[in-house]
């Protein structure tokens, strides 16, 4: 084999793994979450707040929860 086609072919399988860590696979799943503390006016936290998240990007229609003591 020569050099250049070695090459060319290392080259070939290093772009390929590339691609597959830059893109993932169908059927792997990601993870997100929303970090944040709900605080009035004066900026004092507000525990027992329902917060609900909405996008058409959603696997569920909605995600509810409630702010804790820190208001998070």
């Amino acid at each position: 084999m020569e050099t250049g086609s070695r090459v060319r072919r290392v080259l070939r399988i290093v772009a390929f793994l590339a691609l597959v860590c830059l893109f993932p696979v169908a059927g792997w799943t990601q993870e997100a979450s929303i970090i944040g503390q709900v605080t009035d006016a004066p900026r004092a936290v507000l525990p027992g707040v329902t917060l609900t998240a909405t996008s058409p990007a959603l696997q569920v229609k909605q995600v509810v929860d409630v702010t804790n003591e820190s208001g998070e």
